[in-house]
């Protein structure tokens, strides 16, 4: 069996006691970065001891890591996969619920084809987070992830949604590009752009996508950013 974990987005209490058990009784982890993984665990026993030893569990035992990414997936898919066929294993990605923006949907799908069984213990996933916070039509919302890099292609994409609420990622190099890009296809939209989500400091910007612009050019940003679009008819 594959067990699909959510880890926290930001802040470390985002964790469930049923994350907690998983992460502290699996024999074998895949981990999109063993290291952070490692970094996770050892936030995760330092907080939450009491709670780890309630369940029967020991903090100080280490499971079995494999790293799966995106540049390694065609060397270990067949390995996983064999593994998968012989035993349990979860998976794991750097923050967030693996699949969504992040290589562990293709080897969900390959499970699945496999008719390996899959169960997933849900953690809080950033771009639900930031369409609540924003404000803006959820009924009528669509997930994008990363977009293209290429203007014409974002504006195409943008066209094609213009009457949903659209939810994207975007990386702190890339946030001013993507608002200009915005600001040139419909300079009356209005944006909701979020940063350190859960965390104590987390922003959350929102206004006319220019003005939001003008505030983020004051700063520097750091760190991945979600960025909600309301559509043309708000």
């Amino acid at each position: 069996m594959l067990k699909i974990v959510g880890t926290p987005i930001g802040n470390i209490e985002d964790i469930s006691i049923r994350g907690i058990k998983e992460l502290f009784s699996a024999k074998i982890v895949i981990a999109e970065d063993t290291r952070n993984f490692i970094k996770l665990r050892n936030l995760l026993a330092a907080r939450f001891k009491e709670i780890i030893n309630s369940l029967g569990l020991d903090e100080k035992t280490y499971p079995r890591l494999i790293s799966y990414r995106e540049k390694n997936h065609l060397k270990v898919i067949e390995s996983l996969i064999a593994l998968l066929k012989d035993g349990d294993a979860i998976l794991v990605s750097d923050a967030g619920l693996p699949g969504i923006s992040d290589p562990g949907q293709r080897l969900i799908a390959k499970a699945i084809e496999e008719e390996i069984p899959i169960d997933v213990i849900p953690g809080a996933v950033a771009y639900t987070v930031a369409l609540v916070i924003s404000g803006f039509n959820i009924l009528n919302s669509v997930f994008l992830g990363f977009l293209p890099k290429e203007e014409g292609k974002i504006i195409k994409l943008l066209k094609k949604h213009k009457n949903e609420t659209i939810v994207i990622y975007e990386s702190p190099f890339r946030i001013f590009k993507l608002l200009t890009i915005i600001g040139k296809f419909n300079p009356n939209l209005n944006v909701c752009c979020c940063n350190d989500l859960t965390k104590k400091f987390q922003k959350v910007h929102r206004g006319n996508v220019l003005s939001v612009l003008n505030r983020l050019e004051k700063s520097t940003p750091k760190g991945e950013w979600c960025v909600v679009i309301s559509s043309v008819k708000d």
